[in-house]
């Protein structure tokens, strides 16, 4: 019956824990799920977003790491033919920045610019924007 006792004790001090733990967990998954699909439904321009984030790469196409922005950011890319060929590899390390700075200074050093439409991002070459 001693055993019994001290299983018994075992299982009803270690089990909450365990319970609320899980309990717990699943509750962040849920709200996490919750605003993923809040933000794309109504997306907020990323101008408004006050995430800072911070990049480094090295020897990486210029696709790439406009792509890994667009991204954070929840965004669909649309770029024009041949961007990462034409532009080639890039070494960018930046701290601390918001998503429009970090396109502001990338997408030029292709000769491009960029612009944003609802939940895309639209890299143009500059000459067809003009058009």
């Amino acid at each position: 019956m001693k055993t019994s006792l001290c299983t018994l004790a075992a299982i009803l001090l270690f089990s909450p824990p365990i319970f609320c733990q899980s309990h717990a967990e699943s509750h962040v998954v849920q709200s996490v799920s919750k605003d993923v699909i809040d933000r794309f439904k109504n997306p907020t321009p990323l101008d408004d977003r006050e995430d800072l984030i911070s990049i480094d790469y090295r020897e990486t196409p210029v696709g790439v790491v406009i792509y890994d922005i667009a991204s954070l950011y929840d965004r669909e890319l649309i770029t024009p033919p041949g961007l990462s060929d034409r532009c080639g590899n890039i070494n960018i390390r930046l701290v601390q920045v918001t998503a429009e700075e970090l396109l502001n200074i990338v997408v030029p050093l292709c000769g491009c610019t960029w612009k944003e439409d609802k939940n895309r991002i639209i890299v143009q070459w500059k000459k067809e924007q003009q058009s």
